[in-house]
């Protein structure tokens, strides 16, 4: 604005002073008026100009009025960018608050909505397990009367056994008294195991004492024989009794010390009996049960002066069996019945299948089908071999190796044991180490 103003009255001062030249120059008569006239624009201009000056500063201090405010509004205008800046970057803060507590809103919806589903698996499954309780509860119910009628059976079974049997009286008496020493015996339960162990594979040289006690019993055997599908513990609570009895066997000791009321000790002696009359059963046994058998009381009888024999070969000339040796019916009737073959058998003699046709346990012959068991040898060139046992459903086969003898073959069995099999009436023979004699006949004969 002053600049503007600065050029106009320069414009006008030069205006003036080119009339004043022309006015020189020119001369005349009408000079003066002229000159008053121009004196009249002058003093009109200076007075214009005055005006304009005033103009000027009053415009000038409005100017700088103006400025003071541009520079105030300027100043305001920065602090608002200020703050505007400040209020983006808290909006953009924001806005990252609102996304996180919308990502967690949604992760929360998704929580929500899985709890609730696990929740009502949760319901079924409570659903389902309070049926199912209640099932358990109706089927507890059940077994519970049931127990309650067997228990009357074992009662009755009880006395009448008492009535008749004046000795599982006195057992009974001895059970009782040992009933006193079953909180001593608890802390020596773990060692008593180690004895029941070592009694049990004892067992089969109580067959004898049993064999009396079942004809102490009498008519009773065909009671019990009748009963014994459903309460056989029974017979065999009387045996264990006795053999307990008799030989201090401290099995009704450490059964007895692991129950402290009644009902336990005959639930734990039942159940010894049924492993008894397992092990007693050697006709029903199989191969391996009856080897198991053999293998358990091979060391207590050993260290009572035993003998017992693996395998058997048949000798020259009879001899009498030592002392404590072991020797079934079968061993005696095959000693008896089988003479030994002549010696001059090759291996190629015995080169091929042999199918084990007969079964010979307790003095009783028995066809392979009849005994529910099938075995066959076969022996090939070199030495080698295999032995094929299938006793109910299962079936083992063994790679065997095997060489001529003077009395048949000699070869390995099942458990890897070198046994003979001694050849009579063209026939080999095998006695297992649990008394069963198996002849085996060459296959296509």
């Amino acid at each position: 604005m002053k600049k503007s103003t600065s050029i106009t009255l320069i414009s006008l001062l030069a205006v003036i002073a080119l009339v004043f030249g022309v006015l020189y120059f020119t001369g005349g008569a009408g000079q003066n008026q002229k000159i008053a006239e121009l004196n009249d624009s002058v003093k009109a201009l200076n007075a214009d100009v005055a005006d304009k000056s005033a103009q000027i500063e009053t415009l000038t201090a409005e100017a700088a009025g103006k400025d003071t405010q541009i520079e105030t509004l300027t100043a305001e205008a920065a602090d608002k960018n200020t703050q505007i800046e400040t209020l983006t970057a808290e909006a953009a803060d924001k806005n990252t608050q609102i996304e996180t507590l919308t990502a967690e809103a949604e992760e929360k919806g998704r929580q929500i909505e899985t709890l609730t589903d696990e929740a009502a698996e949760k319901d079924t499954r409570i659903e389902t397990l309070t049926a199912d309780a209640e099932g358990k509860t109706t089927q507890i119910e059940t077994l519970t009367a049931d127990l309650a009628d067997r228990n009357g059976q074992i009662e009755t079974l009880t006395a009448a056994a008492a009535d008749k049997d004046t000795q599982i009286e006195t057992l009974n008496t001895a059970v009782a008294e040992k009933d006193r020493q079953i909180e001593t015996l608890n802390t020596a339960a773990a060692e008593k195991d180690k004895q029941i162990e070592t009694l049990n594979t004892a067992v089969a040289e109580k067959d004898k004492q049993i064999e009396a006690l079942n004809a102490d019993i009498g008519e009773k055997d065909k009671q019990i024989e009748t009963l014994n599908a459903a309460v056989g513990e029974k017979d065999q609570q009387i045996e264990t009794l006795n053999a307990d009895a008799a030989d201090k066997n401290t099995q009704i000791e450490t059964l007895t010390a692991r129950s402290g009321e009644a009902e336990q000790k005959v639930t734990e002696l039942t159940a010894a009996a049924e492993e008894q009359q397992k092990k007693l059963d050697y006709a029903n046994m199989s191969e391996e049960e009856l080897l198991a058998v053999v293998k358990e009381i091979t060391p207590p009888l050993e260290k009572l002066g035993y003998t017992v024999s693996a395998g058997r070969e048949e000798p020259a000339a009879p001899e009498a069996a030592p002392e404590g040796s072991v020797e079934t019916e079968a061993e005696k009737e095959a000693e008896a019945e089988a003479p030994a073959e002549p010696a001059a058998k090759t291996e190629a003699d015995y080169v091929g299948v042999w199918n084990c046709t007969e079964f010979v346990s307790n003095g009783k012959t028995m066809t392979a089908q009849e005994y529910n068991a099938e075995m066959t040898l076969t022996l090939k060139e070199g030495g080698t071999g295999n032995l094929v046992l299938t006793m109910r459903g299962e079936t083992k086969d063994a790679h065997i190796t095997w060489k001529v003898i003077d009395s048949g073959i000699e070869t390995t069995d099942i458990t890897n044991k070198v046994v003979p099999f001694p050849l009579v009436d063209g026939k080999l023979q095998w006695q297992t180490d649990g008394g069963v004699l198996c002849i085996f006949t060459p296959s296509g004969k």
